[in-house]
């Protein structure tokens, strides 16, 4: 407990590795049926714990999983993880700011283009050869 250990040695340790087990299982769970995401959505957090993970490795889980959804485990649907797991086919490769965020990100793809927040939209085109929009004027302050 409290140790700051490489994720390799980390990996080693069993109730470590029956989170990665647990986690790697849900590719091949069934589908929930239409509409089960409606009837109450389980979220990652239930599904770990109901995998009998301790205490100690559902933090670790936690903080893992933030990092990767942007979320506390108890705020990302279970279904939709399993979604992902059936169908990611990017290996372990996926962004990673080091010293950014995702505002970093967006200035940089937007750099040279004519982003306005805020702005009516008066049209919006698509054509083959891709999208455009045009504003009208700035949005009405909000009543």
């Amino acid at each position: 407990e409290g140790v700051l250990m490489l994720a390799e040695e980390a990996d080693e340790q069993p109730d470590v590795a029956l989170m990665h087990e647990s986690f790697e299982k849900l590719g091949e769970m069934a589908p929930p049926p239409c509409g089960a995401e409606a009837e109450g959505e389980p979220t990652l957090l239930q599904y770990f714990a109901s995998c009998g993970l301790s205490s100690r490795v559902l933090d670790l889980a936690d903080a893992i999983f933030a990092n990767d959804y942007g979320a506390d485990m108890s705020d990302v649907g279970l279904h939709e993880v399993m979604h992902e797991q059936r169908h990611w086919t990017y290996g372990e490769k996926y962004l990673v700011l080091r010293g950014a965020c995702l505002q970093d990100a967006m200035e940089s793809l937007g750099r040279g283009l004519d982003v306005r927040t805020a702005w009516r939209v008066q049209r919006i085109d698509a054509s083959p050869t891709g999208w455009g929009a045009d504003g009208a004027a700035p949005a009405p302050p909000p009543p």
